[in-house]
């Protein structure tokens, strides 16, 4: 929400972000006019060249349909097409030095963002909202400090301070010629302990591109509509502001038993498969898989185990018969 006065709001944007107006060019007839000097194909003289101005023409880019008229322009030595259309046509030649917000003081407009955040695969009863829990409203005359634990809460920020976090941004330059500005909402919470560890952190950077020839900023046109003696009229107005894109993200933590008796069941499952890859690359990768073998298992012909055997059983019925006692004669 743009806390600015209403003319000042650009409703049609709350569904990608908001909209507040810093500068505008007003066309507050619909009458004929001179077509403006930076069209293609707009220039002409009377003199010698009347004929360029053909009856009902839209000129690529220009601002309506020409009269066949051939004026000059005010202020310099050159002659356009006449047309029909919202006058005076919209002239931006001017440099951004040269020209000024037509809206005063926009630098002290207010921006409220209100966002809460909550996870509900980890706890139902648990939310946590960017402003201060309090019964107080005024409460909300407050402005957004980082560094103050109660401010730290406030949802309102001001269109100086938000610009001022931005490198290599100026404010008067962005209020002529608008942009785009990306507010990031971190949410970091760990659900284990008290609420107040769960603090949102916000981030800001431009999105559009501010060195661009053709068309920079952002800029759009609406209408406004009005009554003089019973007879309506309408004015046409090109606005130029800064448009703000929020984006959260959230994340939160929670101790779970069945979730730790996983990880261990996991690292336990990964320490026995350990042993097994690391023999498999002992033995068949590295060059050395020869010598780790012959430690590894003991060779065992089938003729030496037969004459092992033979050797264990004569040992055996000697020992046996060493053992056995001897009768007395005669009995």
């Amino acid at each position: 929400m743009c806390r600015v006065p209403q003319c000042h709001v650009a409703q049609p944007f709350y569904h990608v972000g908001v909209a507040c107006h810093t500068h505008m060019i007003r066309a507050p007839l619909s009458t004929a006019c001179m077509q403006d000097p930076s069209v293609l194909h707009s220039h002409c003289n009377n003199t010698y060249t009347p004929s360029l101005c053909l009856n009902r023409t839209v000129l690529p880019g220009g601002n309506g349909q020409t009269t066949g008229e051939c004026v000059p322009v005010e202020g310099g030595g050159v002659s356009t097409c006449q047309v029909e259309a919202w006058c005076p046509t919209e002239n931006e030649n001017k440099t951004v030095t040269e020209r000024a917000p037509v809206i005063k003081n926009a630098k002290d407009f207010t921006v409220l963002i209100k966002n809460s955040v909550q996870f509900p695969s980890l706890s139902r009863t648990y939310r946590r909202r960017n402003i201060l829990k309090s019964d107080n409203t005024s409460f909300l005359d407050c402005r957004f400090n980082p560094n103050d634990p109660i401010d730290l809460y406030c949802p309102i920020f001001s269109l100086g301070w938000i610009l001022d976090q931005i490198q290599d941004t100026d404010f008067n330059t962005i209020a002529i010629q608008g942009g785009v500005i990306g507010i990031d909402i971190e949410w970091n919470c760990d659900l284990d302990r008290h609420e107040g560890h769960c603090d949102p952190k916000y981030t800001f950077r431009r999105l559009d591109d501010p060195k661009v020839a053709i068309s920079p900023g952002f800029n759009f046109r609406y209408a406004k509509y009005w009554f003089d003696g019973g007879v309506e009229h309408r004015t046409l107005i090109k606005a130029y502001g800064i448009l703000f894109k929020v984006q959260v993200t959230g994340l939160g933590g929670k101790f779970s038993f069945i979730t730790l008796v996983l990880k261990l069941g996991s690292m336990i499952a990964l320490l026995a498969l350990a042993s097994v890859l690391s023999d498999l690359l002992v033995l068949y990768v590295f060059k050395k898989g020869f010598f780790y073998r012959g430690k590894k298992y003991q060779i065992v012909n089938a003729s030496q185990e037969e004459e092992q055997s033979a050797v264990n059983s004569r040992t055996e019925s000697c020992d046996n018969s060493e053992k056995e006692p001897l009768l007395p004669q005669g009995l």
